[in-house]
């Protein structure tokens, strides 16, 4: 499976020519509009599939970026702008990216990297099991 945004066609990731993506139906493993549209694929068979990122994962949400005091931040952990962290939380885990640092700031976005952004796969059905 490979993986583009379609405003600028940027390439995220592919499968191809590695182990194939394996995952059950209705395990939530996939985003759900992939999965439909993977439900009557045959081996062998392709196809294209565009997502908007209504039906991904979801719009860029500006009030999930905070910018924090360093000092509010434990001492021990390395910041770097692009560095994720997991935030466990009672409703499951939440990805924090730095985003921007300066002197005595950092920024941290809560948004999934992908949201507000449309996509499209280029899929291969290998087998079903």
């Amino acid at each position: 499976m490979s993986e583009k945004l379609k405003e600028d066609q940027t390439f995220i990731g592919n499968s191809f020519g590695k182990e194939p993506f394996q995952f059950t139906i209705g395990q939530f493993q996939l985003i759900d509009r992939l999965e439909e549209a993977m439900l009557g694929m045959c081996p062998g068979e392709s196809k294209t599939i565009y997502i908007t990122s209504d039906n991904a994962f979801g719009q860029y949400n500006k009030q999930l970026v905070e910018v924090v005091s360093k000092n509010k931040l434990i001492a021990t952990i390395s910041l770097e702008v692009g560095k994720q962290f997991k935030i466990p939380h009672r409703d499951g885990i939440t990805f924090i990216t730095v985003t921007d640092i300066d002197e005595s700031t950092v920024t941290l976005d809560a948004n999934h990297p992908l949201a507000g952004k449309d996509l499209t796969f280029d899929i291969k059905l290998i087998e079903i099991k």
